[in-house]
């Protein structure tokens, strides 16, 4: 009796970038919460667009992002001045804060 090879799994050919093509729209999704009216009638609008218009929207969003200033990191005073050697009450800091 002749002995078989074992099959080996046929391994899928990767496309070569050339041949990759952009989606054309956003693949549909259910979201994980509910989106409002403006939000829906966005995500519509950004949907038709072909995929190179996307892009720009994306990068556009970025842009906008990036304007928007970040919040500092609040440091807590009492943390910084018990650093410092300044032992300040509560009260004292509540005092601090108000005259501002």
């Amino acid at each position: 009796m002749a002995r078989r090879k074992p099959s080996r799994p046929q391994l899928q050919r990767e496309p070569d970038l050339a041949e990759a093509r952009p989606p054309e729209a956003v693949p549909a999704f259910e979201p994980l919460t509910t989106a409002s009216p403006q939000e829906s009638a966005l995500l519509e609008r950004f949907r038709a667009l072909p995929f190179d218009r996307q892009q720009e929207v994306q990068d556009f969003v970025d842009f906008l992002r990036a304007r928007v200033p970040r919040a500092r990191a609040r440091v807590p005073l009492k943390g910084v001045l018990a650093d410092a050697g300044i032992d300040l009450s509560d009260e004292d800091l509540r005092q601090l804060r108000h005259e501002r």
